[in-house]
């Protein structure tokens, strides 16, 4: 992450292909390189191959192991911590909703979906840019800029703005974490705590909420250059498998009698077990949604991949960079269409992981709690010594990795309102920037809209549904489909075909169960 005055537009506020001297300034918000942030800060994955022609050939140098790690697994841990993170906390509750084996069919079917959606992305992706040779050097890496190449400006921005309020989602369920942690923090902080009253502790949980994100969490989102945070991503990764093999550890040795579960402080969740089966298969699919929301750093990853293999294909042949480079030579396509393959492999690697972790997980933490299984399983290991490890260290890395979430989603909203204010030429509006009052006015708006909405919604679950039920619904499923007939040619064979009839059935199955988890959590019984 770069600082606010390096920043370019997440928004194709103008998206044709950039020239020599912008690619030399252009540098990506957290929505353009994929976040979590992972990728080293000293690979530019808009650098060009033409850019280094200028270069000297480099010596052969000696790789340490935590380079080659780099160059080989940042993409693929992008991939994972793009997954797994506060919605993780979410899956147990699924495991109630349904029962085990129903829920480990429904994790299957949504996670193979999303794999699906997403190498549909790679495939437009490669098949456009290799179309296109000769923008194939000037073309920005994004998501939102397919989504101009499909249907212009307008589709651009529907799609910022859409990645906007899943992100927004995102960051009210960090908020909703810290709620639902406040009760137990302010146990082990305030003598007698448990003695108060009903309406004291919730008085007091509302005032804490208040101070930790306005006094700890707003600074952090005001930080013009955050990229030290991204570490948060690797430990929240690191964490949440370690919760995932505590809970196992916990259902292997013992029962809910030794994990120690708080009756008194945690009710006893509205599973909705007499709803129908529809309906919470319905409310299950938008956690999974939300859980293997890949999608934004596909295309940004397969940058990078490129600028990897480029790398080392330059490294094996010892060749000139200039010869690798030529534009007259199809070699940038080959080494594109060989990331592309990577790219596929990294995300079946990438979502089966995440399958078996959340299988294990639902599966390891109904063993233990039952029915009694909330929506944010922190808040079923309040006495457990095994689990306060885990639990004081996501909470903690959920704080740092806000800034993450907080940062471009503040850029987005404040390049949205430079497109809708903007009266001059696309020019000035790429050049123009909000004042530093309206960025401040933006800053607390967001952040007390977060907070209103984690204290009033009804549990965590129900945010991650949501989000993963309504927008991932356009993000993940339908605006695939629609790259995939806009700039492909779909009627040129069997297989194009087959892809797109998958595609259009499995749009049209995800809209029956996600409009109905919508309708179910906006106008509940």
């Amino acid at each position: 992450m770069t600082s606010s005055h390096e920043k370019a537009p997440l928004l194709p506020l103008s998206p044709q292909p950039l020239s020599s001297s912008q690619r030399h300034r252009h540098r990506r918000e957290s929505f353009e390189t994929g976040f979590p942030l992972v990728v080293s800060e000293e690979i530019d994955v808009q650098a060009t191959v033409p850019e280094t022609e200028a270069e000297p050939p480099r010596p052969a140098v000696s790789v340490s192991p935590c380079q080659w790690l780099g160059h080989n697994c940042a993409v693929p841990f992008t991939l994972l911590m793009s997954a797994i993170g506060a919605g993780t906390l979410a899956v147990p509750y699924t495991f109630v909703l349904l029962s085990p084996v129903q829920a480990v069919l429904v994790l299957c079917c949504v996670g193979l979906a999303m794999a699906f959606t997403a190498d549909t992305l790679v495939d437009v992706h490669v098949k456009v840019t290799t179309e296109s040779v000769d923008e194939l050097q000037g073309s920005r890496e994004t998501y939102q800029h397919l989504a101009w190449r499909a249907g212009g400006n307008l589709l651009a921005r529907l799609t910022g703005a859409l990645t906007a309020f899943a992100v927004f989602g995102a960051c009210v369920g960090c908020v909703r974490v810290v709620k639902d942690m406040a009760p137990v923090l302010l146990s082990a902080v305030v003598n007698g705590f448990e003695q108060w009253d009903v309406e004291e502790q919730q008085h007091a949980v509302v005032t804490s909420v208040w101070v930790v994100v306005l006094v700890v969490v707003l600074p952090l989102g005001c930080l013009t250059k955050i990229s030290a945070l991204r570490f948060s991503s690797y430990f929240g990764v690191a964490f949440s498998v370690y919760l995932v093999c505590a809970v196992a550890y916990r259902a292997t040795i013992g029962g809910i009698e030794d994990a120690g579960l708080d009756n008194n402080g945690v009710p006893v969740p509205e599973t909705k077990s007499e709803a129908s089966l529809f309906w919470r298969v319905a409310e299950v699919v938008g956690i999974y949604n939300f859980t293997f929301m890949l999608h934004l750093n596909v295309i940004p990853l397969l940058a990078q991949l490129v600028a990897t293999e480029t790398a080392r294909r330059r490294k094996a042949e010892d060749k000139d960079i200039e010869n690798l480079g030529s534009t007259e030579a199809p070699v940038d396509v080959h080494l594109l269409q060989i990331a592309g393959r990577t790219m596929r492999r990294h995300l079946a690697l990438a979502v089966g992981t995440c399958i078996l972790l959340y299988a294990t997980f639902g599966i390891c933490a109904v063993q233990i709690y039952g029915n009694k299984t909330q929506g944010n399983i922190l808040l079923n290991l309040s006495n457990d010594r095994i689990m306060a490890v885990p639990r004081v260290a996501i909470l903690l890395t959920i704080l740092l990795s806000f800034p993450l979430l907080f940062h471009p989603l503040r850029s987005l909203v404040l390049e949205m309102y430079v497109a809708c204010t903007s009266r001059s030429n696309k020019e000035d509006e790429n050049d123009s920037a909000p004042s530093q009052f309206v960025q401040a006015v933006v800053t607390l708006l967001l952040l007390v809209a977060q907070i209103i909405c984690a204290l009033r919604v009804p549990g965590l679950q129900v945010v991650f549904s949501f989000v993963g039920a309504s927008i991932l619904l356009m993000l993940c499923y339908l605006f695939p489909l629609i790259f995939y007939v806009r700039l492909t040619e779909w009627r040129s064979g069997r297989k194009e075909m087959t892809r797109l009839v998958l595609l259009a059935v499995l749009g049209v199955v995800a809209a029956v169960f996600c409009v109905a988890a919508t309708l179910q959590l906006v106008f509940p019984a």
